[in-house]
């Protein structure tokens, strides 16, 4: 239960709140969001998402976005790049820490930002989303490239309203590795109806052809994102610095937990006692950015997208 703490405690903290502990819908108990009386109260600031960059990403399925983390964002890139990280395991080009459960207080307010997922809640179209993962990535010096593959693999609940945004946390160049994408290919049916069944030679043979670097060169503050069921890889590290990279996996909140066994193990360690078909509302994936009526967001201007 400490992760589902972490968020809540960041905007808590900040307004000198208290949270109680509500049941959930499996009768367990977990720790609510509480309505703050503003969470502008710890100086976040909006980002607005212009329109042609909402239509780019409801075309392609990926997007890039300067500028996106402001200074109170930044504080908490040295942090998390000073974390311990370790090796990468065999046959991995990439070294993943999680951060959703860190302590220190500026890596919590970096992947409990509202600036940053009120932008998930923009370009997917929803008033409301839940953190699901916050992973540092490092690609070391000289390693290879990262497999053509769907964020959607990973997941335990229904992708279709679901991202990830990846930032930066050093300036990085074309020869560092930036992530490549195949426009559209998140709209593609059997993307979207087969996406835990299709194999990473499929993609390959499918897609391979079509992946595209729509980034040069990304600094810092800059970020892209890219939709659950956007098939990408990224390139090699041909520089002789790491590429390290913050990833931040959100979703629609009244997203549904998956069917299938290949989820199992997920479904168990994300959403103990949620079954499929439910809800996927756990104590480890946060309630970050609420603008529902009602909700602690509400103040933020919020523009509805086109559903899809």
């Amino acid at each position: 239960m400490i992760r589902m703490f972490t968020c809540a405690l960041s905007f808590l903290l900040a307004n000198g709140l208290s949270a109680p502990a509500p049941a959930i819908g499996n009768g367990k108990k977990a720790p609510r969001e509480t309505k703050p009386s503003s969470v502008l109260a710890a100086d976040y600031t909006r980002y607005p998402v212009p329109r042609d960059l909402l239509d780019s990403f409801r075309a392609d399925g990926h997007v890039v976005l300067r500028g996106l983390a402001s200074h109170i964002e930044r504080e908490g890139y040295e942090p998390a790049k000073a974390l311990s990280g370790g090796a990468a395991p065999a046959g991995k080009t990439v070294i993943v820490n999680h951060l959703i459960s860190a302590t220190d207080d500026r890596i919590r307010r970096l992947i409990c930002s509202p600036r940053l997922s009120a932008v998930a809640a923009d370009l997917l179209g929803v008033p409301a989303v839940r953190l699901f993962s916050a992973m540092r990535l490092t690609k070391a010096a000289k390693r290879g490239e990262t497999g053509i593959h769907l964020d959607a693999w990973r997941w335990p609940f229904e992708p279709h309203r679901a991202l990830t945004l990846w930032l930066p946390l050093t300036e990085v160049s074309k020869s560092m590795g930036t992530l490549r994408f195949v426009s559209g290919s998140y709209l593609d049916h059997l993307v979207r109806e087969q996406y835990a069944t299709l194999r990473r030679e499929y993609l390959q043979a499918t897609y391979g052809n079509l992946l595209s670097n729509p980034v040069k060169k990304l600094m810092v503050g800059d970020a892209t994102a890219h939709h659950g069921l956007t098939v990408h890889s990224a390139a090699p590290n041909h520089s002789s610095r790491d590429r390290v990279a913050l990833a931040l996996s959100y979703y629609a909140e009244g997203t549904l937990v998956s069917a299938g066994e290949e989820h199992k193990g997920r479904i168990e360690r994300y959403f103990p006692g949620v079954k499929p078909g439910e809800a996927a509302v756990g104590p480890d994936t946060p309630l970050v950015f609420d603008a529902r009526p009602g909700g602690r967001d509400e103040e933020w201007v919020f523009e509805q997208a086109q559903s899809e």
